[in-house]
Formats: structure tokens, sequence, C-alpha cells
């Protein structure tokens, strides 16, 4: 994984490689073998993290964006996933985190490939928690 350099589509940010410190190792590592765990946080989720830039949807955006072109998955697929974990978020019960999600959302899906399926950037995520 570290022996193969990887590269920024010019359509995701520079935020990536600020914000992509887990992103990117998780994909790299996936793609060439390697075995992952997963755990329950046990804390509450964040809304965001304390960097400025961060908080900005181009800057969560473009991490979703990277990990979504690196492994090529089109905007209709991408748009299931984050049809079904958006309204899972603390940030979904609020209309300010609400609005937010839905802004990296557009972003996402407006820069991926499409595929020959009805846009998937037309449709907006309303349903409730774990649909």
């Amino acid at each position: 994984m570290v022996a193969r350099p990887w590269e920024c589509p010019p359509s995701v940010g520079p935020e990536i490689y600020r914000y992509g410190v887990e992103a990117v190792p998780f994909v790299e590592g996936v793609m060439a073998g390697a075995t992952v765990g997963e755990i329950t946080r046990l804390t509450q989720e964040p809304e965001f993290s304390g960097h400025d830039a961060f908080a900005r949807a181009e800057a969560n955006g473009s991490i979703l964006l990277w990990t979504f072109l690196r492994l090529d998955i089109h905007a209709s697929q991408a748009a299931a996933i984050l049809d079904n974990h958006i309204p899972r978020l603390l940030l979904w019960t609020s209309p300010e985190g609400r609005e937010s999600l839905l802004q990296v959302r557009r972003m996402v899906l407006e820069k991926l490939p499409q595929t020959n399926q009805q846009s998937a950037v037309s449709s907006d995520v309303k349903a409730g928690f774990y649909f």
C-alpha cells in the first residue's frame, strides 16, 4: 500500500490531503488486501472537527468524493449509500445539520460519474432514522 502512490483527481479538493488521514489509508489498505476490524464508538458523535475548514461541505465532501472515485462507485450507488447513512447521523436531527449533510450529498453526487439510471443528484433524503 505504501509503495503505491495515490493521486487526487482534479474534481477532489485539496482537503483530502489534510482531512483524509483515515479514509486514504483505509481505502488503500483494503484495496491492497488488508483485513479491517470495527468497533462501536463509546463517546457521542462529534458534529464536526474543530478545524474551521473541515466544517465546510467541500472539505467533508472531498473525502467522500475521493473514496467513491477511488472505489469506482457511481452516483446512483453513492446516493444509495449516503441515503441509508445520512438519516442515522446526529446532525440530521437539527435543521442546520440536515442542510449541511444535504450540501455534502449534493456536492459529492454532482461530481461523480452518472450511470444510465435516473439522476441521483435530483432526489433528496426524506426518510427518518434507519430506513
